[in-house]
Parts: structure tokens; sequence; C-alpha cells
């Protein structure tokens, strides 16, 4: 089990979950888009490996399923719903930032482009940036 302080958060949905572990520094520790199905046992993985502070659950589509599911598995660990405002739309742009441009793309503003995968992981760590600036320790 590591010690680094960390949260892991979760973009949820009905098909598929965004999924991110983040310690304190910023660092992130798994990334990955999983079937909503598997949720639950990746859950129990990351939590008996990394034992996060809080697992953070996006009120989006099926939040509460996901909560339900999460906590059926994890009691003993703090579950907080958060709000997703804008995160679809910040993750988006960080892919498409990394994203390398394709000879055609050059023609086209990049906020026209699509996406070149999905980025529900990219939300989840967003949530967890969130988060973490929300506990700052002042200094």
């Amino acid at each position: 089990m590591t010690n680094r302080p960390c949260v892991l958060a979760i973009d949820p949905g009905r098909a598929k979950c965004g999924v991110a572990l983040v310690d304190q520094s910023g660092a992130v520790l798994h990334r990955s888009i999983e079937p909503t199905s598997s949720l639950a046992s990746l859950v129990q993985r990351i939590c008996s490996t990394h034992a996060p502070q809080a697992i953070l659950i996006g009120n989006g589509t099926a939040s509460q399923f996901v909560v339900e599911s999460v906590r059926a598995e994890q009691p003993n660990v703090t579950i907080e719903v958060v709000a997703e405002e804008h995160t679809s739309e910040l993750a988006r742009a960080r892919l498409l930032a990394a994203q390398k441009p394709k000879m055609w793309q050059r023609l086209i503003p990049r906020g026209l482009w699509a996406p070149a995968a999905d980025y529900d992981d990219i939300v989840a760590v967003i949530l967890c940036e969130r988060w973490w600036a929300a506990h700052a320790s002042p200094s």
C-alpha cells in the first residue's frame, strides 16, 4: 500500500466510467476508462493498493447507480458526490491540445477537431484536481 495521500475520482456513465487516481502533488497514479460493469472490481484493487482519502463520484449520468455500487464495495472509504460542471469541455480541450494535427487538420481550427479518443478518464483527473485545490493546506 502506498503512503502518498491520494483521491480516486470516477466520471460515471451507463456503459463506461472514467477513473483517475491523483496524489496531492497532482501526479496521476492511475487513469483509465472502464466498463461500468467492471468498475467495482477496479475500485477494490485501487483501494487495496493505494487507500485513497476519498472516492469522488461526478454527479452526472448514472451517478446514483455508481455511488451505490462503490459504497457496497467500499463501506469504509469516504464517498463524495462532486459537481461536474464544464469538466467535459475542459477534458476535451486538454485532449485536443495534446493531439498532434494530421495534415488536413492544420487547415481547421483546433476547436473544431473531433477528439481522437474518449476522454472520460481526463474528466476524472479534473475532478481530482478540483478536489485537491479545494482541500489545499494554507501556506
